[in-house]
Formats: structure tokens, sequence, C-alpha cells
């Protein structure tokens, strides 16, 4: 960028887009019921903070002039990278396939009858402790 005001006109831009995308993720926790309803209240909050860290960084740059208007635009570009990196990862676990949470049923006898009818399987190996009858206790 030759000039601030270039600078600033594009990260407004980039501000434009980045409130569309929030907007729509917004909309879709308003659809949402329970659960998700809440994660994405959660996630918006954490856009909305990191969009406030970067908004004070425009405006200081807005105000910043010769030397200081470098470093403010330095500090510009690390909150508009933080910024879509955070809008990036919240998109990204909102919009991951749902976790199945439930218990891992016991694979039962269906698991034996399809282990037995395995054509040509080694047979295993058996310890000397497990071929020996086990003896009756004595009551």
């Amino acid at each position: 960028m030759d000039t601030n005001s270039d600078y600033l006109a594009l990260t407004r831009t980039h501000f434009n887009q980045w409130d569309t995308a929030v907007g729509v993720l917004a909309t879709e926790g308003k659809k949402a019921d329970g659960e998700a309803r809440t994660a994405y209240q959660r996630r918006l909050k954490e856009l909305r903070l990191a969009r406030n860290a970067a908004q004070r960084a425009f405006d200081t740059l807005r105000a910043a002039t010769g030397p200081a208007a470098a470093r403010s635009q330095a500090a510009m570009q690390e909150a508009r990278d933080a910024m879509e990196q955070a809008l990036v990862k919240v998109t990204a676990d909102l919009h991951a396939p749902p976790r199945d949470t439930r218990p891992v049923a016991d694979p039962g006898p269906a698991a034996e009858v399809v282990a037995e009818s395995v054509p040509d399987s080694p047979p295993t190996s058996t310890s000397p402790s497990t071929t020996q009858p086990e003896k009756e206790a004595t009551p």
C-alpha cells in the first residue's frame, strides 16, 4: 500500500466481509436449538472480542501519522490476521459434523461369528496355562 488511506480502505473492506460472515453465523445460531445454539452464542462472543480488538487497532492506525503509522499498520495487520484466523476456526468448529458421544456398544456374539468365518486364518497359539483344564473348587 502506498498510503495510509489506501490501507485503511482495504482494511475497512476486510471488516465488512468479516462482518457479513459473522452475520451468517449469527443467523445460523438463531435457527439452532439447544446445545448448538449455546455453542453458536459462545463462539460468536469470541468473534466479537476479536473484532473489537481489531477495531481498536484500526482506530489507532487512523489517528497515527509518520513512524507511528507504520507501527500501527503492523499492529493492525496482526489484529486483522487474528480476527481472520478466529473466524476460520470458529466456522470450522461450528460446521464440523457432530461427534457421536454415545458409548460404544459391546459387539456381542455377532463379532465372534465373523471372526470364526474367516477362511484360511492361521490358528492362534495358546499359552500352556490356558490349555490346562481348570481345577474345580471344592466346597
